[in-house]
């Protein structure tokens, strides 16, 4: 996708900025860029987080083709390129922009991220002024996103790319791709059913009634679906007992009659990948969480070990995920991308943009979440300048045992069906859209309905296709740019002065002069870019320490030497993996948490002084332990502060002697305000490697980690439907999951941006919250739609077009499962859920909700919340004293 201007320059160096999310691959890209340059030129460089700052200014200098990412732009180039002239030079110079994997870039994130591109787009077009630079003229920037799996191209460029409606765009198709790549062929894999003593029975079907195990013919049969449906034999896996022999005896007669459980999915990955290894075929396997990676790397490990003719073969296998130090992705990548591994177990960094030539298989571990991600994992495989005309690849996605993956196992085709099928929109709020003015504020002054080159006295003709005014730039609506605008200068965060604006010269009327306000970021707001966070990335995380290291030597102070770090992880997720007692996998070895520091107290913004990232310690320590840890936790939403209200309204008239009196009944339906989200861990428990069993609970006391954010309910009507409607609880599930489904419908956002409360007991409301902490002012949006997306919500329930004639009554990936649920889609019912919604629709028809909570006009300003966004909050009464590393220690050291 192009919006298309004439290159006119001719008397300066030309540059390029190559734009994209996840800089973990920059190095591919990087890579093959050099390769083409060879004989020209031109020189590539890379400025991301990684790049030491002393060799920023030559890359910026002396490169003419930068890789970048939004982080980087947003809080390194754009802030400081008054102040360095090698970033002023470098924006000067930039005549094309391409915006990489452009389909990541939706929802919250999305919105902030075409808020940079415009922001950048107006300081290019000030640093490539001549009355900066000298020239005749200043530069036209070109747009190109390159993505493979968007549903509406050109709306989601227009919506990414600041360009003008009236600019034209052309869309590449996929009969325009010139990229190597042939049949790909998708395949669901059900792992067998265990016996009670952990056996394979090699089917893939738990026997009725009968305790013989059925032949293929019956099993075939069986099988609710018209796909076909086979069993591949991927090699013995059955744990011999001490003493016995399987000479002469039938295979079956091992197997117990009892049978509990079906293997679990990251173990059958494992098996498959290890075949797949050992036959010489490349391979990626992706799994959901970083747990999932290190499961499935230990144990394809140890299936190759165990076999002396594959034991050669585990140098050839390598995990990669989030986590890892700089310098081990480095070397994993320059492994992999030299062809030196023949498989890689990893997250979805390896999803975007990876062109690893010569892999011809994919495994999925479970439903990834998306089409669109299912795809791009997909997309790994046949690729690469030697795919010859006829190879193909395979991609497998090993179903887990839930019934929603059970279901999609029974049902492939609809593995790739897209859902709803509408034009994505970014939800460019005032929440999102006053941090960017703030920024945009400082790195040049505010020039309301005037292009910023109104305020540059160029002489000069101007480009065609101009940048166009801040009020459009930075905003959807004029009104909604001086709304916000009006609303910082009431804070005392923008400073407002009258300019003179020079003649100009495309002008009819050359001699026009005149005065206009402009605004400026208040001296008193410091590092404006701070406020705005594009990830909603919290300030504070843990770095977890090899106790056993030579170079820590087992002190607990301090980290001693980089190599030491082990893994870091997110303040918001640490508690969830890396809990005191927890056994954790890292690249094959097992290591078990033996003590933490406490996180610091809350101290509001980004307040956490000048600690880093990695302040906080976790130290571990190797252990041979035959157990795995998963932890125990709560979440508890609590309304803090009531915004909007829509009450049912009973009339109960009363004769009292010879005057009638009215009583009013009120009652709460529907509600929109602040809520606080809580989540505990209060324990974990022990699963035996053997069975998966659960061997003992834990209870630990951790802090809880909370914020504010805001949120919409609607009363589910408890009293009343809990002895009416069977499965009620499930019902509330589903219909919770059924109102995030729909919200895109309603409001500008994705599904990553909301989520619902998952409470599956007891349950007496539905509630949808904003993510990020602080809000994003999607609920705000949706609660005056809360009565049509009710609707469309039961009309999904009842009509979803994959699943509705299915006698299953969880959902599927085109419904329900499209909403990543912390339940693990346990316990959802569809038909449930219809009767409730029915239910509740009559009560919201009835209450006062189109009468006096509707918005009015614009969107409405969503207040500030009780605490700062984007922080993640611990217990405020701790110390802030950084010299005591009090920790939380496990009395049980094993």
């Amino acid at each position: 996708m192009t919006a298309f201007k004439p290159h006119v320059l001719t008397e300066v160096t030309i540059s390029s900025l190559l734009f994209r999310n996840n800089t973990r691959i920059f190095q591919d890209q990087y890579s093959k860029i050099n390769l083409l340059l060879q004989s020209l030129p031109i020189n590539a460089g890379v400025i991301d987080g990684d790049t030491p700052h002393q060799q920023r200014d030559d890359i910026a200098n002396e490169c003419q083709i930068i890789l970048t990412n939004p982080d980087t732009l947003h809080a390194a180039l754009l802030p400081n390129w008054k102040k360095k002239q090698s970033y002023h030079r470098l924006l000067s110079r930039v005549t094309t922009i391409v915006v990489d994997e452009g389909h990541v870039y939706d929802g919250a994130f999305g919105a902030h991220v075409s808020l940079v591109l415009a922001r950048l787009k107006r300081v290019c077009r000030v640093a490539s002024s001549p009355s900066n630079t000298g020239n005749t003229i200043a530069a036209a920037i070109t747009f190109i996103v390159c993505s493979a799996t968007l549903l509406h191209p050109e709306a989601c460029f227009r919506q990414l790319c600041p360009i003008g409606e009236e600019e034209k765009v052309c869309v590449l198709t996929s009969q325009d791709d010139g990229s190597p790549c042939n049949a790909k062929h998708f395949f669901v894999w059900n792992p067998p059913i265990l016996d009670v003593n952990g056996n394979s029975t090699e089917s893939v079907f738990v026997p009725k009634a009968s305790n013989k195990i059925k032949d293929d013919k019956t099993i075939e049969c069986e099988a609710d679906n018209d796909a076909p449906t086979v069993n591949i034999q991927i090699g013995s896996r059955k744990r011999k007992r001490k003493g016995s022999s399987t000479v002469g005896q039938n295979s079956h007669s091992q197997h117990s009659n009892i049978f509990i459980r079906r293997r679990h999915a990251a173990d059958e990955t494992a098996y498959i990948l290890a075949k797949a290894i050992a036959g010489g075929i490349r391979t990626i396997a992706f799994c959901k969480t970083r747990g999932l990676v290190e499961w499935v790397y230990e144990k394809t490990l140890s299936i190759l070990q165990s076999n002396p003719d594959t034991a050669d073969l585990t140098s050839k296998v390598e995990s990669y995920r989030g986590g890892y130090t700089a310098e081990v992705r480095r070397s994993i990548e320059e492994r992999l991308f030299q062809r030196k591994l023949f498989a890689v177990v990893g997250t979805n960094a390896l999803e975007l943009g990876v062109d690893v030539g010569g892999v011809d298989l994919t495994l999925h571990t479970g439903y990834p979440g998306s089409i669109s991600s299912l795809l791009q994992q997909a997309g790994r495989a046949g690729r690469g300048k030697d795919v010859s005309a006829t190879a193909q690849s395979c991609a497998i996605m090993i179903a887990f045992s839930s019934p929603a993956e059970q279901y999609i196992w029974k049902n492939p085709k609809i593995l790739l069906t897209k859902g709803s099928d509408k034009a994505p929109a970014l939800p460019l709020n005032g929440t999102v859209i006053k941090g960017h003015l703030l920024c945009a504020g400082q790195e040049f002054p505010l020039s309301g309905d005037h292009p910023v080159s109104c305020l540059l006295n160029e002489c000069g003709k101007k480009p065609d296709n101009d940048c166009p005014s801040d009020c459009n730039l930075l905003s959807p609506t004029p009104d909604e740019y001086e709304e916000n605008v009006a609303y910082l200068l009431k804070k005392g965060l923008l400073s407002s002065k009258e300019v003179t604006v020079a003649p100009d010269a495309n002008s009819s009327n050359s001699n026009e002069v005149k005065r206009i306000s402009v605004f400026t970021t208040h001296p008193v707001v410091k590092n404006p870019w701070k406020r705005v966070s594009l990830r909603s990335m919290e300030p504070v995380s843990y770095a977890i320490v090899d106790l056993s290291h030579n170079l820590q030597g087992g002190k607990t102070d301090k980290i001693h030497h980089p190599s030491v770090v082990l893994d870091t992880i997110p303040y918001s997720r640490v508690f969830y993996h890396s809990f005191p007692g927890a056994v954790i996998m890292h690249r094959g070895r097992k290591y078990r948490i033996s003590s933490m520091e406490n996180p610091p107290p809350f101290v509001g913004g980004s307040s956490y002084d000048s600690c880093g990232c990695n302040d906080l310690l976790a130290f571990a320590k190797p252990t041979t332990v035959q157990y795995s840890t998963q932890a125990l936790s709560c979440n508890q939403i609590t309304v803090v502060k009531l915004i909007k209200h829509a009450e049912s309204n009973c009339n109960d008239k009363k004769k009292q002697g010879k005057e009638e009196k009215k009583k009013l009944v009120t009652s709460t339906v529907a509600g929109y305000g602040i809520v606080t989200v809580k989540r505990t861990v209060h324990g974990y428990k022990k699963l035996s490697h053997v069975n998966r069993t659960e061997i003992s609970r834990t209870t630990i006391s951790l802090p809880p980690m909370e914020f504010d954010t805001h949120a919409l309910w609607i009363d589910a009507d408890a009293t009343y439907l809990r002895d009416l409607v069977l499965d009620y609880d499930s019902g509330v599930h589903a219909l919770s999951h059924a109102m995030v489904a729909v919200a895109p419908l309603f409001v500008a956002c994705s599904i990553a941006d909301i989520d619902c409360d998952h409470s599956r007991y007891d349950t007496t409301r539905i509630m949808i919250y904003d993510q990020r902490a602080g809000g994003s002012g999607i609920t705000a949006q949706l609660y005056p739609f809360i009565l049509d997306a009710m609707k469309a919500a039961i009309d999904l329930l009842e009509e979803c077009t994959s699943c509705h004639t299915s006698k299953f009554d969880g959902g599927c990936p085109a419904c329900l499962q499209s909403v990543p649920c912390d339940n693990f889609h346990q316990d959802l019912s569809k038909s449930a859920g219809v009767k409730v919604g029915k239910h509740l629709i009559k009560r919201l028809e009835d209450s006062n909700l189109k009468t006096k909570n509707k918005f009015g006009g614009s969107n409405p300003n969503v207040q500030s919340p009780h605490k700062p966004k984007s922080i993640m909050i611990g217990r405020a009464s701790w110390t802030n004293n950084k010299t005591d590393r009090t920790r939380f220690t496990m009395n049980d050291e094993i």
